[in-house]
Order: C-alpha cells, then structure tokens, then sequence
C-alpha cells in the first residue's frame, strides 16, 4: 500500500482528502507517519494509535519473511517438479525446448493437487 500511494497519489492528495488528521502531515512522511520523529508528529497535531492507527505488522520485516518462505517452497522438489509440469502443460510448444533443461533429475509421478499449495503464512511465527 505504501508504494501503491508513492506511485500513484504521490503528492498525497487521496489521502489528505480521506484522511483528514493528515492533512498538515509533511509529503515527505505522509505514507509512513508513524516513522516521524515524535516532536515533528506533535507539531502537525497528530496523536498516533489515536487520529490514525499504528501499522499492525512492520511491511519490511513480513516481506522479509514471506519472500524467504516463497524462495523455501520453491527449493523442494515437488515443487519444482509441479512448476515444470505446469510449464509442459501450458507453455507455448515453440518454447518447451526451455523447459528439458530445467527438468529435475529424477522426475517422479506427483499426484495431482486436491488443494491449493499452503505457503505456511497463515500462523507466521
């Protein structure tokens, strides 16, 4: 969300307009105003976990662990051989010489999916 409003509502209009205990909230710490330095945040007349509620996961530190949870699953091999099998299925014929290189060493028979693959987030620890 952070990026999203950088990129598109980068002067923070949106979000003055919606979110009023924002409006004299620098551009420079409008998408992240609770990274102000406490004597700044008291000036703009801001009252953190009141006028706006405090962020209820730090986004840097749950990117870190989701992406290093991703790059985990995509190590195994079932893995890595659902991804080909998905690939053989519905890659482009032109392009499937790509994929014989790729192909795991021992290729063995996986069942088909009866439920979507877990990436284990739902009990982050």
């Amino acid at each position: 969300p952070i990026k999203q409003a950088r990129d598109h509502d980068p002067q923070g209009r949106f979000v003055r307009q919606w979110l009023p205990a924002l409006r004299r909230v620098p551009e420079a710490w409008l998408f992240e105003p609770w990274r102000m330095p406490p004597e700044l945040t008291a000036r703009c007349g801001l009252t953190l976990g009141q006028d706006i509620a405090l962020p209820v996961v730090d986004l840097a530190e749950a990117t870190r662990t989701a992406k290093a949870r991703l790059h985990e699953r995509r190590r195994q091999q079932a893995v890595q051989v659902e991804a080909l099998e998905v690939i053989e299925r519905h890659a482009s014929r032109a392009h499937r010489h790509l994929v014989s290189d790729r192909q795991p060493k021992q290729r063995r028979q996986v069942p088909a999916p009866t439920a979507q693959l877990s990436l284990g987030l739902e009990n982050p620890s």
